[in-house]
C-alpha cells in the first residue's frame, strides 16, 4: 500500500533481467511488446534507456492517438516540455535503474515517473523505437485525471525550481 514509486522500486530491486520495464494495472501490452524490445536492444547494441511507441485508447479500445514519433530533434528538450512517456514502453538497464530509483515521496504521486525520466534523460540518451507495442488506457478513474488541482500546482512549481 505504498506509493507507486515505492512499488516500482520494489520491483526494480527484485528484477533479475538485464532491463526493467513497467506496466500499470490499467494499461495494455500488445503481443509484440517483448519481442520488439529484444529486437531493438540487439539492433541498438543494448541502449541504456529507450521507449517504444504506444497508443492512447479509450475504455472501448478505440485508438485516440499513436505516440511513436519525436516532435523535436533534442530528446532532452522534448522531455523538458512535458511527460510524453508512459511507464509502459520505457525500458531501463536494471543496473542503471538500481542506481536511479523512482522518488517515492507521496507528494510526487503522479509525477514520480516524469521526475525519473528527467533525471535519466539528463545522464543517458533517450532512444526511441517507434514501433507501437502497448496502450495507455484513458478512463475517468485514472489517478492523473483525478488529481487534486492544488497538488498538481505544487508539483509543477517543484519542476520549475
Amino acid at each position: 500500500n505504498s506509493e507507486r514509486g515505492a512499488a516500482r522500486n520494489f520491483g526494480i530491486k527484485k528484477a533479475t533481467g538485464n532491463y526493467v520495464t513497467f506496466l500499470d494495472s490499467d494499461d495494455l501490452l500488445y503481443p509484440n511488446y517483448l519481442s520488439e524490445a529484444i529486437r531493438f536492444i540487439k539492433e541498438k547494441n543494448s541502449p541504456d534507456f529507450f521507449y517504444q511507441g504506444y497508443n492512447i485508447v479509450n475504455k472501448k479500445g478505440e485508438k485516440k492517438i499513436v505516440v511513436n514519433k519525436l516532435r523535436s530533434n533534442s530528446k532532452l528538450d522534448l522531455i523538458l516540455e512535458g511527460n510524453f512517456l508512459a511507464c509502459q514502453g520505457v525500458f531501463v538497464k536494471r543496473e542503471i535503474a538500481l542506481k536511479n530509483l523512482f522518488n517515492d515521496d507521496y507528494f510526487l504521486s503522479g509525477s514520480e515517473d516524469y521526475e525519473l525520466w528527467l533525471r535519466l534523460s539528463n545522464r543517458f540518451d533517450l532512444i526511441q523505437n517507434p514501433v507501437v507495442t502497448s496502450a495507455l488506457v484513458e478512463h475517468e478513474d485514472r489517478s492523473v485525471i483525478n488529481i487534486n488541482p492544488n497538488n498538481l500546482i505544487k508539483r509543477k512549481e517543484l519542476k520549475e525550481l
